[in-house]
């Protein structure tokens, strides 16, 4: 889902460098890109 959302938003033109999304309240998914 992180890597998802983080295309999302770079075709958007957003400058993004990472997404961390938080799922439950003790669990996340990350994604970084290049």
């Amino acid at each position: 889902m992180a890597v998802e959302m983080y295309g999302r938003l770079k075709n958007a033109g957003l400058n993004v460098c990472r997404v961390k999304l938080w799922e439950t309240p003790t669990s996340c998914a990350e994604y970084e890109g290049e």
